[in-house]
């Protein structure tokens, strides 16, 4: 899997390139029209009142004196009822909107397969015109860059019902990979006369996180600073997939389906994450916490490695943002590195990712023109122009540019105004991973830190790929199928008993879940 480095330089070059235009520089393929001097007048001559559930937004908030809302309605005529709902359960409350028949005109969702297909199946959800593609060029480039538009299509018919966001429009690596990497402290690792590349090995990685902990350079006090912390997933990334790639799931091993957790190379890699958990380094109540409350250590001082997904949007603005709202005075760029984990022989394992996360679908009954218009502003919101609208919004009221500098307007505490459409609209249906590659606020500097990292992982890996047969079959057996691996692995973890035998226990209990799936998945698609 290792790549030419002319490949991501051209990438690059893309990204680049992109970063240099002004809003409005490439508006040439926005597919409507700005000044009313085509068609798009008179097809949004009828103002359009449409609700819409989203994270990040607030009901009780005004949004009708925004630039962004002024210049979007200007072009689009319509008005947005917010739906907000929290992160901590909107899948859920999404759920219950869809089954009982109380959606919103268009919904933000995270798109399960199998529910998708009874969703079809049942009639509640609206398709996409038969002509989609023409009429939103924008967004058939989106569906195309996620790579699951036909077999999306494939479960309705040859229609299409929901919308995935995009991560990428222009990949930082030629396939997609995990964005997995060790976020540490690196002025105590200079303290400590560690100086970290874009990768190090798990061994050097412990080594480093536990001179944190005994030697104590951000001053917490004896036996107090925390070595690692992350979510129970993210460790079992770094610490258990070097030993099987396909260490959580069902994969096809070049002769038929096997569940890759009942593999001899999954309990080596349990026994490394054990070892490694009893050494002291990892967080000892790493399985306590709830949502991303493991950050918050990092970000307080109380650890000295954060193993995340990390984007260059996560580095240059969020978590460097949280850094330094946490450490007052301190540069997070000079005090927070990241390395990608490999194995100890220097080989990174990655997975190979969908090129999406959630998405949109649209209520059944909502009628026609009313899905035109929606569609339409989400056709104009994948443009590089709609880009720069959703992020920066419009030049002289939220932000001024002072040669190639954007200078944001702020509010009386210094920070950028809250914009209701800004936060519906930037997961939608271009995902912040693909603006951080060419914002340009964001110097080149720093996001080449981000950049050198996923090059480094792509230029020495082992890689799961996925397997779209498997993802999008949708059988008796598999669509039933549900085994928390991650749990197992951390009740395993904690168990006072021998570790192979409480796993083989734990495989014996699962096993008459397994094999019916193993048999149906290898019946349907290998025909054996």
């Amino acid at each position: 899997m290792k790549k030419a480095l002319s490949v991501l330089l051209s990438l690059a070059c893309v990204a680049l390139t992109a970063c240099s235009q002004s809003p409005g520089e490439n508006s040439s393929n926005t597919g409507v029209s700005t000044t009313g001097e085509t068609s798009s007048e008179d097809r949004f001559a009828e103002k359009i009142v449409f609700s819409a559930s989203s994270v990040d937004v607030d009901s009780n908030v005004s949004y009708f004196d925004e630039a962004r809302y002024k210049k979007l309605n200007e072009m689009f005529n319509f008005e947005i009822e917010f739906v907000p709902v929290a992160w901590d359960t909107w899948a859920e409350r999404d759920r219950i909107w869809i089954n009982s028949g109380d959606m919103p005109d268009v919904m933000f969702w995270d798109l399960n397969y199998n529910d998708y297909v009874k969703y079809v199946e049942q009639g509640l959800l609206k398709a996409f015109p038969d002509d989609y593609a023409e009429r939103y060029p924008n967004l058939a480039k989106v569906l195309e860059k996620t790579g699951v538009e036909e077999k999306l299509k494939e479960a309705g018919d040859g229609k299409l019902y929901v919308l995935p966001n995009v991560t990428y429009q222009n990949l930082p690596t030629e396939v997609a990979i995990d964005s997995t990497v060790a976020i540490y402290r690196k002025d105590w690792a200079k303290q400590l006369g560690y100086e970290l590349g874009p990768t190090t090995t798990m061994d050097e990685l412990c080594k480093m996180a536990k001179d944190m902990m005994e030697k104590d350079p951000g001053g917490n006090g004896d036996g107090k600073t925390i070595g690692i912390v992350g979510a129970p997933y993210n460790l079992y990334h770094t610490f258990v997939r070097p030993f099987n790639d396909n260490f959580e799931r069902i994969y096809n091993n070049g002769t038929e389906y096997v569940y890759g957790p009942f593999e001899d190379a999954t309990l080596d890699g349990i026994k490394n994450v054990k070892s490694v958990f009893e050494s002291g380094v990892i967080d000892p109540d790493f399985y306590t916490s709830k949502g991303i409350e493991y950050r918050d250590k990092f970000f307080a001082g109380k650890a000295g490695v954060l193993i995340e997904g990390c984007s260059v949007s996560h580095y240059a603005v969020e978590f460097t943002g949280q850094f330094g709202e946490a450490n007052p005075g301190l540069d997070p760029f000079e005090c927070m590195g990241i390395t990608a984990v490999t194995d100890n022989e220097g080989v990174y394992h990655a997975q190979n990712t969908m090129n999406y996360w959630a998405s949109s679908i649209f209520n059944a009954d909502i009628d026609d023109e009313k899905m035109d218009r929606i569609l339409s502003i989400m056709d104009y919101i994948a443009t590089p122009e709609g880009q720069y609208l959703v992020y920066l919004g419009v030049e002289g009221e939220d932000y001024v540019k002072e040669g190639d500098e954007y200078v944001m307007t702020l509010d009386a505490n210094g920070k950028e105004p809250t914009s209701q459409i800004k936060n519906y609209y930037w997961t939608k249906p271009i995902l912040p991973d693909d603006w951080a590659l060419v914002d340009p606020r964001i110097d080149d500097e720093k996001r080449n830190v981000v950049l050198d990292v996923f090059k480094a992982k792509e230029a020495n890996m082992s890689i799961a790929m996925l397997d779209y047969d498997y993802t999008f079959l949708s059988s008796p057996e598999k669509n039933n199928f549900a085994v928390d691996v991650t749990a197992a692995i951390t009740q395993v973890l904690l168990s006072q008993g021998d570790l192979e035998n409480e796993w083989d226990q734990w495989k014996a209990s699962v096993e008459p879940k397994v094999t019916p799936v193993l048999k149906e998945v290898n019946q349907e698609l290998l025909g054996k």
